[in-house]
């Protein structure tokens, strides 16, 4: 069993059934899996709204929680690039590896 902070591997993870958040069940089954690396999209918060709005200056929707929440499991933001889709939203793709 892998321990860190508060999550434990053995079972899919409390704060994902809470969230439903596919980025987070991502990384616990590339944790299970065994991979070194994983790489999941985060969609910026008009996005999810549906909206264009103007995201100004400040924290950008969950991202913060979402990458603390991939490093519960035993990894390490290694790289970030961002990118807008057809749509004009913003798209994050970090990258992180195994510790």
């Amino acid at each position: 069993m892998f321990t860190r902070g508060q999550a434990s591997i053995d079972e899919s993870p409390a704060v994902a059934r809470q969230t439903k958040s596919a980025v987070i069940e991502g990384a616990w089954q590339a944790h299970n899996d065994g991979r070194r690396y994983y790489a999941p999209k985060f969609n910026s918060p008009e996005q999810r709204r549906g909206a264009l709005a103007d995201l100004g200056e400040g924290p950008v929707g969950n991202w913060a929680e979402l990458i603390e929440a991939v490093e519960e499991y035993g990894f390490e933001l290694v790289q970030w690039s961002t990118a807008r889709n057809p749509q004009g939203h913003v798209c994050a793709y970090p990258v992180f590896r195994k510790v």
